[in-house]
C-alpha cells in the first residue's frame, strides 16, 4: 500500500471542527449553556438517564471547543482543545454504549427472557429474573 500525502482524507474530527468554525459565537454559547445545564440537572432528576446526560455533556464540550478555537493559537490553547475533543469523544462513546445497554438489558419483552425455576420448568421473565405478568 502506497501512502500518498497529496490526498487528505477528512476525519470525523475535521468535519466537526469545520462545522463549529462556521457557527456563530451566540449559537455555540447557547448550545454550551443549554446542554451544560441539562446535563447537570438530568442526573438529579433520575440517575437512570445517564446516557442522555453523557450525550448532553458531549454537546456542551463540542460547543466549548468551538468557542475556544476562535482564540489566538498558543500551546496552552492547543492542548486544551485536544483535551476537550478527547473528553467529548469519550462522553459521546459513553452515551452510545449507555443507550445500547438500555436497549438490550431493559425490562421489556424479549425472545430471550426465559428463566427456569427450581423444578426445571421454564417461565417468561424480565431482565431481573422475575416472572412477567
Amino acid at each position: 500500500m502506497v501512502i500518498d500525502q497529496r490526498y487528505h482524507e477528512e476525519t470525523v474530527f475535521d468535519v466537526f471542527a469545520t462545522r463549529a468554525r462556521r457557527r456563530s459565537r451566540k449559537s455555540l454559547r447557547d448550545q454550551a449553556a443549554a446542554c451544560g445545564v441539562a446535563c447537570a440537572l438530568l442526573p438529579l432528576l433520575d440517575v437512570s438517564w445517564w446516557p442522555l446526560a453523557a450525550g448532553l455533556a458531549a454537546g456542551a464540550l463540542y460547543a466549548a471547543w468551538g468557542l475556544l478555537d476562535r482564540h489566538a493559537p498558543s500551546p496552552l490553547i492547543a492542548s486544551v482543545l485536544q483535551a476537550l475533543a478527547a473528553i467529548s469523544f469519550i462522553f459521546a462513546i459513553t452515551a452510545v454504549i449507555g443507550v445500547g445497554l438500555a436497549a438490550f438489558t431493559g425490562d421489556g419483552r424479549s425472545p430471550y427472557g426465559t428463566c427456569y425455576d427450581a423444578n426445571g420448568r421454564a417461565f417468561a421473565c424480565d431482565a431481573r429474573g422475575q416472572r412477567r405478568s
